[in-house]
């Protein structure tokens, strides 16, 4: 594949100096990149502009979600006519290397009816599987390579959700289209999880996120939406969920602080799934 045809995305709410040696990362391999900015506060862009002119940057003046930036980014790149986009987090960059190699294996690929490649995600585990590819059920929005003709059959990435849950959603409605996703074992994107902790008990390393309370209003609302509404095409991702639920919420009673905010939140986020009340938190 001509990689004129592949553009970047990256979504910005309110970065760290880390951000300009992410974008820095992939700039090189790269012919169009789309910076959507959902901070409160625009970010200054000019010096990674200077040095990479290609660089679109969109300051939106506030945060309208994970969704609707993403969705926005892949519009501004089928309307200049790329094929394919890489979706990254701010804290997401590549090793010296490694995006070389990964589109390398993604020229190779048979593309027909792939709605998405993905990597392997490293938070400092060894890579996940030993053959080279495989397809998965689902994948982080970050280090994707989108098919911007899936994303636009499909419908995009959910608005409504705003944030959490908009990559899994989006692989579960594109799975059920007919589109597959396939991962490179062989290819790392480096990725931060934020507010990842852990508890020693034992001599066991029990991880838990330790998320902000309105974070797990999105969590618990989505992930209910999410359960129900692809509980058919795929029972096993559902009782998965459900059971993360189950032990997120007995890790928070356990070990996370502000108990009593994330259980008001976990009930908001119910109450509004029940009654179909979906957008930005509203409380």
């Amino acid at each position: 594949m001509n990689r004129e045809k592949i553009a970047a995305c990256v979504v910005l709410y309110q970065p760290d100096q880390q951000l300009f040696k992410n974008i820095t990362s992939y700039c090189e391999e790269i012919s169009r990149v789309f910076v959507i900015d959902n901070s409160d506060v625009p970010t200054d862009m000019s010096i990674l502009q200077a040095k990479y002119p290609f660089i679109q940057y969109i300051f939106k003046g506030g945060n309208l979600g994970i969704a609707t930036a993403l969705n926005e980014a892949v519009h501004k790149a089928r309307a200049e006519g790329f094929e394919w986009i890489l979706t990254m987090d701010q804290d997401s960059s590549f090793a010296e290397g490694a995006l070389s190699l990964y589109l390398t294996s993604f020229d190779a690929m048979d593309k027909y009816k792939v709605g998405i490649v993905s990597l392997h995600h490293h938070m400092g585990e060894e890579n996940a599987g030993v053959q080279e590819w495989e397809q998965i059920n689902s994948t982080m929005t970050s280090g994707n390579l989108l098919n911007i003709e899936c994303h636009l059959e499909t419908g995009g990435f959910l608005d409504k959700l705003f944030i959490d849950y908009v990559d899994h959603e989006f692989c579960l409605r594109i799975r059920k289209q007919g589109y597959a996703i396939w991962q490179n074992n062989r290819v790392n994107l480096i990725h931060q999880l934020g507010a990842l902790k852990v508890k020693k008990i034992f001599g066991l390393s029990i991880p838990y996120t330790n998320h902000h309370p309105i974070r797990r209003y999105y969590i618990t609302r989505n992930r209910l939406y999410v359960i129900f509404k692809y509980f058919a095409f795929s029972p096993s991702s559902s009782l998965t969920e459900l059971s993360h639920m189950i032990n997120e919420g007995i890790k928070i009673v356990l070990f996370e602080k502000d108990k009593l905010k994330k259980a008001k939140s976990i009930i908001l986020g119910i109450k509004d799934f029940i009654f179909s009340n979906f957008g930005k938190y509203p409380y």
